[in-house]
């Protein structure tokens, strides 16, 4: 992913603790991408942070900052303390300018104001779409057993594909003043997706058929448990392939007994 980045266009990286160390991020930062991520203390070479007891003796809201360069890159270490204490690494961020964020206290069951390091507020704001996609892909995701460990991986990707047009589709539909409850949830979404491609390119045939003669109590029961018309996607609707109309051979109830009905060949509607 870093390889096909552009240089010199300051791209900001964000990872966890999982990848984050002092060689990576002067590594990224020689290449003119700078970068920021939690890290584990173990990682951080000669770094002496108070230990966890100390910060969590001084309250909730506390921290350190160390700043050192490496091969000539600059790196500021924050330690911050909340409900647990949170290392961060950067080689742009650093713990100011402080801030003041609402955080509830289960002793005296209030909401309380603590200090908060501006590299926290910049890490929370783009690592928390990593946690809200993993979340969303998690809900509906394409479940289909095989041994073949690159399936997996293409699925995964496809899921990943749909919810980030999902989140497009959002966007888009409230800039366009749709009412939220009007917007199709992930799972309709979804759902319409599959609809519109298993029918894309399709061409019905009709098929001729001896109509049947049921007796009137059955016509009557017929059109009792008749429901609503099913809706045709759009991409379906409008896919130009092969819709012609043709006459309906059902005949209802109507005032002029000479008029046909049109449908479609394809949907039948």
């Amino acid at each position: 992913m870093v390889s096909v980045a552009p240089r010199g266009l300051d791209y900001i990286l964000y990872f966890d603790n999982w990848f984050c160390s002092v060689d990576l991020q002067v590594v990224l930062k020689k290449a003119g991408i700078s970068s920021v991520g939690t890290v584990r203390e173990a990682r951080l070479k000669g770094c002496k942070l108070p230990s966890d007891k100390e910060l969590k003796m001084k309250g909730r809201g506390s921290y350190v900052e160390m700043e050192t360069t490496f091969e000539g890159v600059s790196l500021r270490a924050v330690k911050w303390f909340d409900n647990r204490p949170v290392t961060l690494l950067s080689t742009f961020a650093s713990a100011s300018p402080e801030n003041t964020v609402k955080r509830f206290d289960k002793k005296t069951r209030t909401s309380v104001s603590i200090t908060r390091p501006s590299i926290v507020g910049v890490y929370n704001e783009c690592m928390g779409g990593v946690d809200l996609m993993d979340m969303l892909v998690a809900l509906y995701r394409i479940n289909l057993r095989s041994k073949k460990w690159y399936r997996r991986l293409f699925f995964h990707l496809l899921d990943v594909v749909i919810v980030n047009c999902w989140l497009l589709y959002r966007r888009d539909a409230t800039t366009a003043k749709v009412p939220r409850n009007q917007q199709m949830t992930l799972l309709l979404f979804k759902a319409e997706i599959a609809c519109v491609l298993k029918q894309q390119g399709k061409v019905a045939t009709p098929t001729t058929r001896r109509p049947l003669a049921p007796s009137k109590i059955e016509n009557e029961l017929q059109e009792k448990r008749r429901g609503p018309a099913a809706l045709v996607p759009c991409k379906i609707r409008l896919d130009t392939i092969d819709h012609l109309p043709i006459f309906s051979p059902k005949k209802g109830r109507c005032k002029y007994p000479n008029l046909q009905a049109l449908q479609c060949n394809v949907q039948k509607v």
